[in-house]
């Protein structure tokens, strides 16, 4: 798997949008690190992609099995990490860095009001987590077997809420501010974003590819 690291400027403005995924090699994230804290001390302003969780009552019975949803997705996340003796996405910002992404409550609603619907999907994965070889069934998922993969449904809604809503936020978030930035969002955003951004004036000046492979040598 690749990821991509991509330079942009604006008349003496820079911005630097780093793909991100939510499991890989610790080496990678020890990159991303380094870089974040040469930005911060270069005078870059950070703003990182994370769903954050909800304390807000859902509306219905579906958003609350939407939430519940991504909830076990991230309990996958641990467990994908686990078999594949990989790391969890984990990068130490400074207070003055930028969520830059939406929250829970806001993408059940978006999904809910789409006519979205996970009930099979949520039974299935509540099945797996409770199994006790449920890592071997994760490792038949990655690939190791029959094990028939995840589906979440209608890919184009999906991508519509989760991709490029959220591309817009962030774009409307580093709008705000007037100097030097860097993004961490997921590398299924960064064709999104260059476009939005090319849209208001910003250009590509440096496009790089990185094998997340070296990093597992």
């Amino acid at each position: 798997m690749k990821t991509t690291r991509v330079v942009l400027k604006k008349g003496d403005r820079t911005a630097i949008l780093r793909g991100m995924v939510h499991v890989a090699p610790a080496g990678f994230y020890s990159l991303v690190q380094h870089e974040t804290y040469w930005a911060i001390n270069s005078g870059y302003r950070i703003f990182f992609e994370g769903v954050r969780d909800s304390q807000k009552e859902p509306k219905n019975q579906n958003e609350a099995r939407i939430r519940k949803m991504f909830r076990l997705v991230f309990e996958f996340e641990k467990l994908f990490a686990k078999v594949s003796e990989l790391s969890l996405q984990k990068i130490e910002y400074p207070s003055s860095a930028v969520n830059a992404d939406i929250d829970l409550a806001e993408v059940s609603t978006l999904l809910d009001t789409a006519g979205y619907s996970c009930d099979e999907l949520v039974l299935k994965m509540e099945a797996i987590l409770k199994q006790e070889n449920r890592e071997k069934v994760i490792k038949r998922l990655l690939g190791d077997g029959n094990e028939q993969p995840l589906s979440f449904g209608n890919e184009t809604l999906m991508t519509l809420v989760l991709v490029q809503h959220r591309n817009e936020h962030v774009v409307e978030e580093v709008r705000k501010h007037r100097g030097d930035f860097l993004i961490h969002y997921g590398e299924a955003h960064i064709p999104g974003i260059i476009v939005l951004m090319e849209f208001e004036g910003w250009r590509v000046v440096k496009f790089e590819e990185i094998d997340l492979g070296l990093f597992s040598l």
